[in-house]
């Protein structure tokens, strides 16, 4: 219950800054799953963390998973990061 409720905030933050343009471009609202799956179970383990070390493995999920680290402004990316964190306190 927690994970998905984890889950649908963490979507939500992702899909309003669309990192990669990719909901945007009309794929469909769950396309970041796997990604969003695998910030919740880092943050889950690290919320304690600094917002740069939280950002640095934010970025490293993001890359494995589509070869670039991010395809919006870095303001932007770092207030996505933020509002992520914020779930999680």
């Amino acid at each position: 219950m927690l994970f998905q409720k984890q889950s649908n905030k963490v979507k939500k933050v992702i899909n309003e800054y669309d990192p990669y343009k990719l909901i945007i471009m009309g794929a469909p609202e769950d396309e970041y799953y796997e990604e969003v799956k695998e910030i919740i179970e880092y943050m889950d383990k690290n919320k304690y963390k600094s917002e740069k070390v939280i950002k640095e493995e934010i970025i490293k999920i993001c890359y494995n998973s589509f070869g670039i680290v991010y395809d919006i402004d870095e303001k932007e990316f770092d207030e996505m990061i933020t509002k992520i964190m914020n779930i999680f306190i």
